[in-house]
């Protein structure tokens, strides 16, 4: 086979000062512990493919410090193989650390394996093959499974033994009847894991009192009672979940068993693992759909082989080498940003070779393995949404459904052409399914309707010239291929897939694998640069900008655009919170250049103003959140970010048309007020028409919005088997017990009822002495406010009452929450007021205005200092235990973990943080005065 030079014309670009750099990377091991090394990689590659590619692809050891060429006739000497220098041990050997050594390993043992079979039959095919491998590989158009690095080329190159082989997985295939028991096996891992945290004894009374409080609609304080209870016992959140969601399925709960488990087993080790490690189970006309729908709903139903093909069969209980090519690596832009369909074809026409010569040096160990069994291999296509975005389709229209099936279709057509180059060298396989299918695509491409089926090709028309011009090369290239199929056959009973590899991806640095939508239009990555390895850089997806000129966008309209989605990346003229304001409250230029630097790859400018970065002595503050502290409100802090970090989504952009926002649809909604994403639906019929166009099957991955319920999760699976889907797996968002959550989201703080509150009144007016009766005379105005309200108000707020709790119960006592006095008092007092830990054993209170503490039993103790929010700051480090930042999105206030108040615990346990009745609130110092100030970063003082 002759293999023509495309990519690798030109070798000693690879060798140009620059190209390569050496990266620090640290990875995790199994037990723990975390790996740092460095590693010699490209430039441009980024720092989490690097660390992806050294956990994957560089050998972890066997490799000898010094070798040397064998020398063999007829060999080339940069395909002869090589033997260690020293007896192999620990000292003579060591890991891969550099890119280059694993892609000359694998591209120069699959080469050598090309001329020992006489696939090459001239030593400079075999050399050209592999140039181009590796000039692919380096660049990452194409790149080979995880899998497969490691166990390719290790004895040719270092003469050592892989250090981890791909060992065929058909004995792991589950039976089709055996899917039912696996459901249920999938429940009892959660419950196990439940039963590790609490034992199953608890869970179960839990489960009756919560089902009780679940059946009565007309009230939430008992399932609040229920949940309560349950966060103090030490529940996990994700376990008391579980059981509100199967109660809403109708399935059995948790059920009790042994009750000997400890309460304080570790519980995490358990839920970390992965959800089903199992191969895909089969799905028949015996599995009780109602399990299968519980298991979804649950977050733990399997993947599923819907549908069972001759292919499929064909590659049953084999591991077939894989391989992916980033189809938006060939978007050329000197062609206008075309497809560069040539360079498509080759690209795919070297990793075909090489998967089919990585059956001959995989460790499967002779001629009759499983691996070999109709050479079955997998070219799957990469980055397919992003390449539909970035034409400026949506994901769910018909156009951008016809433009992936029909870059899929290529990627098949070119693959089934160097298939039967293979054949007419080498052995062919028997593949009479595949050559039919391959029939049925051409039919499809050419605009034929099919005979019947919903799994049969559709028929396929362009909607762009690109599309048309994609397309007469498919339907070339699958011609020439059937009609040489026709005298030689096909080397390969299997050609393309769509398996979801998310190592791949990482690799590849691609925005999406598989088939799933975009996970995100704005990336947080560590480009590695020269200054600052360890610096992660905003970056914004190119397939944005590519869409926004796809659909007609002029340069002052884009460059609008992408500042709504990414930021400006500084507060220079922002709204709210800007440079201007930042110098009135006392920040010097040193502070300016420190967060102007910051600002540029922050998330969010809360990130950014804190005393870390700064280099502030928070010890001064008494909390990290500077900008409350400098009386910003959160509507200047929300604006102020989305002008300095953006809205991470396009959603509320003023200059695009509403009917384009589908184009920029993702997986999951983005940003703080991104609410669409790629629907269900359209994820299946995307599944459907890649589908027609591969000859393996689609692993399609459906994360399903966490309100969606049992019928919409069973009409799914229906039209998922209407439309002839051969593998889902399909799961409701922030249902598994591994999903990470907290009661606050549990807990609707709004409905506390009122009789809590005014018992907590009587307490702690029994406790000061004082008698308060909350329906005697009305309530005052703010400026007539109790010391004992603000008392309450205080103690509650510390001990985890809402303020809209407050609200509500004040209302209800016939206070008048209208009057816009009495609602600023009270989140003043939620701002202001908080508690203290006692000094002595009398309840006494600390007046932030008096400079001498002596009178109240506090001698000794610093004043308290004041910003212009108006809000108390404690002087001492001490102090600091009880000053958090507690604000909740929706402007409440959340307390401590506890969620409850206990009056036993509260009573005598802290001194409470009062304001005067009356009087005026003296001038508060300037955040400038370099006695209330922390010093800047330079180190100077404020003055100088």
């Amino acid at each position: 086979m002759q293999i023509q030079r495309y990519f690798s014309a030109d070798r000693s670009a690879a060798a140009r000062p620059g190209f390569f750099r050496r990266v620090r990377v640290t990875l995790a091991a199994e037990n723990g512990a975390a790996t740092g090394f460095e590693v010699t990689a490209p430039a441009d590659w980024e720092l989490g493919a690097v660390e992806a590619f050294a956990r994957h692809g560089l050998l972890p050891s066997g490799v000898p410090h010094a070798r040397q060429r064998l020398a063999e006739a007829g060999v080339p000497p940069e395909l002869q193989a090589c033997t260690p220098l020293e007896v192999p041990s620990r000292e003579t050997t060591g890991a891969e650390t550099d890119i280059r050594s694993a892609v000359s390993r694998v591209a120069g043992a699959l080469a050598r394996a090309g001329m020992e079979t006489r696939l090459f039959r001239r030593a400079e095919d075999a050399l050209a093959f592999r140039d181009e491998l590796e000039a692919c590989l380096l660049s990452r158009r194409i790149t080979l499974a995880p899998a497969l690095w490691q166990g390719i080329g290790a004895h040719w190159a270092y003469g050592a033994p892989p250090a981890s082989a791909a060992a065929p997985d058909g004995d792991r295939r589950t039976e089709a009847d055996d899917l039912t028991a696996r459901l249920r096996a999938s429940r009892g891992r959660d419950r196990d894991a439940a039963a590790l945290a609490l034992g199953r004894a608890l869970l179960d009374e839990l489960s009756e009192d919560m089902a009780s409080a679940l059946e009565d609609d007309a009230s939430t304080r008992a399932l609040r009672m229920v949940l309560r209870r349950a966060e103090e016992l030490g529940l996990p959140a994700t376990a008391a979940r579980r059981l509100m969601d199967e109660h809403a399925a109708g399935v059995e709960p948790l059920a009790a068993g042994d009750a000997h488990l400890d309460f304080d087993s570790d519980i995490w080790d358990l839920l970390g693992t992965p959800q089903d490690s199992d191969a895909p189970a089969r799905l028949t006309g015996d599995t009780p759909m109602d399990e299968l729908v519980a298991a979804s709903y649950l977050g733990r139903a399997p993947e599923l082989v819907l549908v069972l093909t001759d292919a499929d069969v064909s590659a049953d209980g084999a591991h077939v080498p894989c391989g992916h090519v980033d189809v938006l690596k060939f978007d050329a832009p000197s062609r206008g940003g075309s497809l560069d369909v040539d360079g498509l074809c080759h690209a795919v026409h070297v990793l075909a070779v090489a998967l089919d010569l990585a059956h001959e040096v995989m460790a499967c160990g002779g001629d009759d393995a499983p691996c070999r069994t109709g050479r079955p291999i997998a070219v799957a296509p990469m980055n397919l949404a992003s390449l539909v975005m970035s034409r400026g389709m949506a994901y769910g229209s018909d156009e951008g459904r016809a433009l992936a099936a029909t870059v899929s279709a290529l990627v098949t057509a070119a693959t089934a052409a160097t298939s039967t180059l293979l054949a007419e060298q080498q052995k062919p396989c028997d593949a009479q399914h595949l050559t039919d299918d391959l029939a049925a695509m051409q039919r499809a491409l050419l605009g034929h309707a099919p005979d019947g089926g919903a799994m049969l090709p559709m028929p396929l028309f362009p909607y762009t010239a690109e599309q048309a011009r994609v397309l007469d090369r498919a339907r070339l290239l699958m011609g020439k291929a059937l009609d040489r199929a026709a005298v030689t056959g096909l080397r390969n009973g299997a050609l393309t897939a769509l398996p979801a590899d998310e190592d791949a991806a990482r690799m590849m640095s691609a925005e999406s694998a598989g088939i799933a939508p975009m996970a995100r239009l704005v990336h947080f990555r560590r480009l590695t640069p020269d200054l600052d390895p360890d610096a992660i850089y905003k970056t914004i997806s190119p397939s944005v900008p590519a869409a926004l000129r796809a659909l007609h966008h002029d340069d002052a309209s884009i460059e609008a655009l992408l500042d709504h989605v990414v930021g400006r990346g500084t507060l220079e003229g922002a709204p709210g919170v800007n440079y201007d304001l930042l110098r009135e409250r006392g920040f010097t230029d040193d502070d300016m250049d420190v967060t102007e630097a910051a600002l540029a790859t922050a998330a969010t400018i809360r990130a950014v103003f804190t005393p870390y970065v700064l280099g502030w002595d928070d010890a001064i503050l008494g909390s990290t959140d500077i900008l409350s502290r400098l009386g910003f409100s959160d509507w200047d802090v929300e604006h102020a970010n989305f002008y300095c970090c953006g809205a991470q989504t396009l959603e509320g952009a003023r200059d695009l048309p509403v009917e384009q926002l589908e184009v920029f649809d993702c997986a999951a909604p983005l940003g703080q007020i991104g609410t669409r994403q790629v629907a269900a639906r359209d994820r299946l019929l995307m599944a459907q028409a890649v589908q027609s166009f591969v000859t393996g099957p689609v692993a399609l991955d459906v994360t399903l919005p966490p309100d969606s319920d049992a019928d919409e999760i069973a009409a799914l699976y229906g039209e998922a088997l209407t439309l002839g889907l051969r593998r889902l797996r399909l799961n409701r968002d922030a249902a598994s017990l591994c999903d990470p959550l907290d009661y606050d989201d549990l807990l609707d703080s709004g409905d506390v009822p009122a009789g809590d509150i005014e018992a907590a009144v009587q307490v702690r007016a029994v406790e000061s002495d004082m008698a308060f009766d909350p329906q005697a005379d009305g309530m005052p105005s703010a400026g007539d406010m109790p010391p004992l309200l603000a008392t309450l108000v205080s103690v509650g707020l510390a001990n985890g009452v809402p303020l809209s709790a407050y609200e509500k119960a004040l209302a209800e006592i016939g206070v008048d929450m209208d009057d816009a006095g009495m609602r600023a008092a009270i989140r003043e007092m939620a701002s202001g007021f908080l508690a203290r830990p006692r000094t002595g054993g009398v309840a006494e209170s600390y007046d932030p205005l008096t400079q001498d503490g002596a009178q109240h039993g506090h001698a000794g103790q610093q004043p308290a200092r004041s910003t212009p929010g108006g809000a108390r700051l404690p002087a001492t480090t001490a102090d600091m235990a009880t000053d958090t930042d507690n604000s909740n999105e929706d402007g409440t206030i959340a307390g401590p973990a506890s969620g409850i108040l206990d009056t036993g615990a509260v009573k005598g346990a802290y001194d409470i943080v009062v304001s005067p009745a009356d009087g005026p609130v003296p001038p508060s110092p300037s955040f400038g005065d370099p006695a209330y100030s922390p010093p800047s970063v330079s180190g100077r003082d404020r003055e100088e």
